[in-house]
């Protein structure tokens, strides 16, 4: 019954988002049952958002055109086209662009970046203790007078 109850939280990731916001709030000491499920609908939300414009630069669309343009490349002319030594960057772009899915990167690079951020955040509070307070610090992390998370 956990597995159903699971893949219909993965086929509806803005239910998953609730239920592991519930979760994470009413029960923080099993924070490693719901923050998997937060962590996917950031993976879905990111993946599904579209930007207003791609004159914007800033970094979760910079690559956007980029990607597109490694799509129509082989593998080896991807490789090679800036002449620099960042191959897994070069490998990745060719797949993403091969497949025609550019929105991926951002998608990753997001869940990467908040996965690894929350699972500090909650270690760190088991750590010390602080479960209760778990929900509270995902939903309202500190940040800086620029509104940037600390």
């Amino acid at each position: 019954m956990f597995c159903f109850g699971y893949l219909y939280l993965l086929f509806f990731p803005f239910v998953g988002f609730f239920y592991s916001l519930f979760g994470l709030w009413k029960n923080p000491l099993k924070w490693r049952r719901y923050l998997p499920l937060f962590v996917y609908f950031l993976l879905i939300g990111a993946y599904a958002w579209e930007p207003p414009s791609y004159q914007i630069n800033f970094d979760l669309i910079r690559y956007i055109p980029e990607i597109e343009k490694y799509g129509g490349l082989s593998l080896q002319e991807a490789f090679s086209k800036y002449n620099d030594i960042l191959y897994a960057r070069d490998f990745l772009f060719w797949i993403f662009g091969s497949l025609k899915i550019p929105h991926m990167v951002p998608a990753v690079t997001t869940a990467t970046v908040y996965a690894i951020s929350f699972y500090i955040t909650c270690d760190t509070a088991e750590r010390y203790n602080k479960e209760n307070y778990i929900g509270f610090l995902l939903l309202f992390r500190q940040q800086n007078q620029r509104g940037v998370p600390l």
